[in-house]
C-alpha cells in the first residue's frame, strides 16, 4: 500500500471519531489496540507510554471542568461530573484508536518511504512557492534526531535548524546519504483512493 493511501487512511480513522458513538468507540479502540498490540507491540507500547500523562490530564480536565452531574462517592470540595468522566473517557479513547493506527503506518513504511510520501503530497504546492524538497531533508533530519539522540539533553536554544546543526556537527552519521523514495502509485492503491472518495461523497451527501 502506498504511503499516502495509509495517510489518508489514517485521515479518515480520525474524522470517523466524530462520527461514532461510545459504544462503537469501545469496540474500535479494543479492536485496534488489540491489533497493534499483537503486531507492533514495540511501537505501541512506547507511544502509551509517553501519552500516558496527557492521558489522565484530558480524565482529569474534562471531569472536572465539564458541568454535570456530581459523582457522589467523590467527597472532596472539588468534584467530578459523570458527563465530564465519560467525556475525558472518550477523548482517551480517540486518542488510543490514532495512536493504535499511527503505530501500524510507522511500523509498515521505511523512513524513506514516509518522507517520500510526505513530498509527492507536498509536490502540488510548489506552485506556491513552498519547497517540498526542503521540507522533506528537514523532517528526516528531525527524525533521525529524535533517533539518534540521547534521551537527558541540556537545551540551550529554541532554534531546531541550530539544534540539528549542533547534532550533526558531532554526529559521525551526519555524513550519510538522505534517502526519499518516491514510489510509484499501484492499481489498488488507486482502487482504495477511489472507495475513499466515494464514502466520503457517500458521507457528505447524507
Amino acid at each position: 500500500m502506498h504511503v499516502i493511501v495509509k495517510l489518508l487512511c489514517l485521515a479518515l480513522l480520525a474524522l470517523s471519531l466524530s462520527l461514532i458513538r461510545t459504544f462503537p468507540l469501545i469496540c474500535l479502540a479494543g479492536l485496534l489496540s488489540t491489533f497493534a498490540l499483537v503486531f507492533y507491540q514495540k511501537p505501541f507500547i512506547h507511544m502509551l507510554q509517553r501519552m500516558k500523562w496527557l492521558l489522565l490530564m484530558l480524565i482529569m480536565l474534562y471531569a472536572f471542568s465539564t458541568p454535570g452531574e456530581y459523582i457522589q462517592i467523590w467527597r472532596l470540595p472539588f468534584r467530578p461530573t459523570y458527563d465530564g468522566l465519560v467525556a475525558g473517557l472518550t477523548q482517551m479513547l480517540n486518542l488510543i484508536v490514532m495512536l493504535s493506527g499511527l503505530a501500524v503506518v510507522l511500523s509498515t513504511t521505511r523512513r524513506a518511504q514516509l518522507i517520500g510520501g510526505l513530498y509527492q503530497l507536498l509536490f502540488p504546492f510548489k506552485f506556491l512557492r513552498f519547497n517540498p524538497e526542503k521540507f522533506a531533508i528537514r523532517t528526516w533530519l528531525t527524525m533521525h534526531y529524535v533517533e539518534t539522540r540521547k534521551p537527558v539533553m541540556q537545551v540551550k536554544s529554541y532554534d531546531l535548524e541550530a539544534l540539528l546543526h549542533a547534532q550533526f556537527a558531532e554526529d559521525p552519521s551526519a555524513d550519510a546519504i538522505i534517502a526519499i523514495e518516491v514510489a510509484p502509485f499501484r492499481l489498488h492503491d488507486y482502487l482504495l483512493m477511489m472507495g475513499m472518495l466515494i464514502g466520503c461523497s457517500v458521507w457528505i451527501a447524507n
